[in-house]
């Protein structure tokens, strides 16, 4: 299973650093999904094979590079 998926981040505003959530991307990635789970959970790495965190599907989508593909 080599597919590659953005996934949803979790952004919080911080008055003091001067950054607004609206502003920022919603998801992450791309990472790629190195094992499926039980109860649709999904075992996601970054490029360079360093374990990323266990994700559900709903907090993830497929990444489509520059060229409309999915890779």
């Amino acid at each position: 299973m080599k597919n590659r998926v953005l996934v949803e981040s979790q952004n919080l505003s911080d008055a003091v650093a001067g950054v607004i959530v609206k502003f920022k991307n919603v998801y992450q990635g791309p990472y790629v999904i190195s094992t499926i789970l039980p109860h649709s959970a999904y075992e996601i790495v970054d490029d360079k094979g360093r374990l990323r965190d266990e994700f559900s599907r709903k907090q993830m989508k497929p990444y489509r590079s520059e060229n409309g593909f999915c890779s």
